[in-house]
């Protein structure tokens, strides 16, 4: 599995601290088998595991197709 995000991060040559969240626990493991060294976490968009302005910059990809409750 490739972190297309992050790829292209490093591939630029961007100095970035990359946290990968998503609600499916398989991915999860896939994306830790990878990349080891980023943190990744199981949760929901609409109750991610982070303090409100812990992220400069936030990317959030394919989430209202898997949130029933997207307008939250």
């Amino acid at each position: 599995m490739r972190l297309l995000y992050n790829d292209f991060f490093e591939w630029a040559g961007l100095k970035l601290k990359y946290t990968g969240c998503d609600i499916s626990p398989h991915f999860i493991t896939l994306a830790k088998k990878t990349h080891w060294l980023k943190d990744f976490k199981v949760a929901s968009i609409t109750k991610l595991p982070y303090q409100d302005s812990s992220f400069d910059i936030v990317l959030a990809s394919g989430v209202i197709h898997c949130e029933l409750d997207y307008q939250q």
